[in-house]
């Protein structure tokens, strides 16, 4: 890619990108030394990041809604962002992408049971996610092989899984088995999966979670040095 000076700056900003160009899942719609533009082929998010700040209004200017009327995107730098609301885009709270940058997988020993749950699970694990996805959503990240459950005597204590765009992400601990460790072992499961697939393990955290950015530091994720912001109009 041309951007890819860019890119090699800030790695973990660019991670979204990397690991959807990985899965074959990205359709580059524009790539400049200047600015890049991807957009998902499994359903219609764009990524943009744009070093030259006029080229990324111009590619804000001409995004294309989905097939419900939405336009998507994850965008970074301020500038953009700022800009993208005079264009009657809104966003949710800025996030930090977190990257795992070993080669290696982490040690990992656990009393608990880690498998995909059972279908007869699935309203349970919908009813605890909250993120404002749809249904449908929901379920499509859970029926995915990745998703994962953690078990204790054969009762389930928290899960994880993957958003479309190959971040992770929905973990949860459920309140009666906090304070065990258990949303470690589960992102360390996770992460060893995706080193083993070859993937850039990575995930989106909001800026003021501290407890998830506690959990980040202590896994040794890499943080993004800029913030990056979903927008939709």
């Amino acid at each position: 890619m041309r951007y890819d000076k860019e890119i090699a700056k800030d790695i973990v900003l660019h991670a979204d990108f990397l690991e959807s160009i990985r899965m074959g899942d990205a359709r580059i719609v524009h790539d400049t030394e200047g600015a890049l533009l991807v957009q998902l082929i499994s359903w219609p998010l764009y990524l943009l990041a744009a070093a030259n700040v006029e080229e990324g209004k111009q590619l804000i200017e001409g995004m294309e809604p989905g097939p419900d009327g939405e336009t998507v995107m994850v965008v970074r730098g301020e500038q953009l962002v700022a800009y993208a609301k005079q264009c009657g885009f809104q966003m949710v709270s800025p996030c930090v992408q977190v990257l795992y940058e070993g080669k290696d997988p982490i040690p990992l020993e656990t009393e608990l049971e880690i498998r995909h749950p059972d279908r007869s699970e699935y309203g349970k694990i919908k009813d605890a996610y909250t993120l404002p996805i749809s249904e449908e959503e929901v379920l499509a990240s859970i029926d995915r092989p990745e998703f994962s459950a953690g078990y204790l005597n054969g009762e389930m204590v928290g899960f994880i899984g993957m958003h479309p765009e190959g971040s992770l992400g929905m973990l949860h601990i459920f309140d009666e088995y906090r304070g065990r460790g258990y949303a470690e072992t589960l992102e360390k499961h996770m992460i060893n999966g995706r080193i083993a697939a070859g993937a850039y393990p990575y995930g989106q955290v909001f800026y003021d979670n501290e407890a998830s950015l506690a959990l980040q530091r202590k896994l040794g994720m890499s943080f993004s040095k800029d913030h990056i912001y979903w927008m939709w109009k």
